[in-house]
């Protein structure tokens, strides 16, 4: 029996993640008994076109057939309502970062929705969290340091009479 992996795109041109890139992609696509199917233009924001994954081995697929062909699904951020009630087949396995830990009515979606959901947030290796969200995690760190370095070297924050100017202070946590 094959097992069909889909490689999920994000559902806004903000989001720029992608799971898995063309190498992992040829990982799991050399495998005897698997198939890898990869959602159009899924990659294409981070530098990994259509093409890339062509070539590892992947076939190039709509949205409705990763979501209502595949086996498990591979996305980095939750996916939405429409993707879970509209476009998934029963028994799909869903494994994402799905954000549920605050979100009681996602999660009653979700057992709604029939799908095996397997989050990111909570996976680990040998004791320790899981390295998509290691890898993410230290991107906002960054990119929250950047962003205050940033807005703290523009004068209008504290240019107004009796403002204090910016103290910016930061250490890392990873």
């Amino acid at each position: 029996m094959t097992l069909t992996v889909g490689i999920a795109g994000e559902d806004s041109e903000e989001e720029c993640h992608i799971v898995l890139r063309p190498q992992e992609a040829a990982l799991l696509a050399r495998q005897k008994d698997i198939k890898v199917c990869a959602e159009r233009d899924a990659g294409a924001l981070v530098g990994f076109p259509n093409g890339s994954y062509a070539k590892v081995g992947a076939e190039i697929v709509d949205e409705t057939a990763i979501w209502g062909g595949c086996d498990a699904v591979v996305k980095f951020k939750s996916p939405s309502i429409h993707q879970l009630f509209f476009l998934c087949r029963r028994g799909v396995s869903v494994i994402a970062k799905m954000h549920a830990e605050g979100s009681l009515d996602y999660i009653k979606e979700l057992l709604e929705s029939r799908v095996n959901a397997y989050a990111f947030e909570f996976l680990t290796k040998d004791g320790k969290i899981f390295p998509v969200m290691e890898t993410s995690s230290g991107l906002t760190a960054y990119h929250a340091f950047a962003y205050g370095m940033f807005y703290a070297q523009h004068p209008p924050i504290s240019s107004f009479p009796g403002t204090e100017p910016l103290t910016v202070s930061a250490r890392s946590v990873l």
